[in-house]
């Protein structure tokens, strides 16, 4: 859109917030997340990265295998001035890698003359747990993060029931049930992990994917996050 300010100048909004000024060069820099730079995830995560492109770039993924080889790829060319959004889901990989199951990625993106413009994001494949649970949620920089929380889940529903009387006899016309749960987050990797984190619990996008293969919209009444430190000699 144009701002007219002495001279007319031309600018793009995107959805985010954050409380600081941020020049233009650091979104070729930087994907559209803080999640720490190597982050571990599940076989079935989902796993969405977003980028500004500025430029006619493409994304690159380079695999590292169980038998010490590695491959570079390209994930796709992005389109200029919009949001693209990959999806880097684990068990979608290896179709990028003639069948070949990679142990761990780096994700950046490159101009067309292959140099490299933004970090390497990487993703190690992690081993799940059945207390496992995915989570997605949007960050405050306008992209799409996922976090798995391994602790334990409680169903804690609960039911109001409406009756009425006829004849000494009590029936319900209306039983309104509300699913509510507690879910422990588990241990944090790193303070940066715990800070990255704290999104979630910000934002008022955030879904679960349910056992039914569904995200479905998730609203936390309450949280609390501990931290403790060890002081090392």
């Amino acid at each position: 859109f144009p701002v007219t300010i002495g001279a007319e100048q031309f600018f793009y909004a995107f959805e985010g917030g954050v409380d600081t000024i941020i020049d233009s060069s650091w979104f070729a820099e930087n994907f559209l997340t803080w999640q720490p730079q190597t982050s571990y995830v599940t076989w079935s995560q989902p796993q969405f990265l977003s980028y500004i492109a500025l430029q006619v770039c493409n994304l690159k993924i380079k695999g590292y295998f169980s038998d010490g080889t590695d491959q570079t790829v390209s994930f796709g060319a992005y389109t200029v001035n919009k949001i693209n959004t990959a999806n880097l889901q684990f068990s979608s990989l290896p179709s990028k890698f003639a069948g070949k199951q990679p142990q761990y990625v780096d994700v950046w993106t490159e101009d067309v003359q292959g140099a490299r413009l933004s970090y390497i994001q990487r993703f190690v494949l992690k081993n799940s747990s059945t207390d496992d649970n995915s989570f997605l949620f949007k960050n405050s920089l306008g992209g799409w993060d996922s976090v798995i929380f391994s602790g334990t889940l409680k169903n804690e529903a609960s039911s109001d029931v409406k009756t009425f009387s006829q004849e000494d006899a009590t029936n319900e016309y209306q039983v309104d049930l509300t699913e509510k749960y507690s879910k422990n987050t588990g241990y944090f990797l790193s303070e940066k992990h715990r800070i990255w984190i704290s999104e979630f619990f910000k934002t008022s996008e955030r879904y679960y994917l349910s056992q039914r293969g569904y995200f479905e919209k998730l609203t936390v009444l309450s949280s609390t996050i501990n931290a403790a430190y060890r002081d090392w000699e």
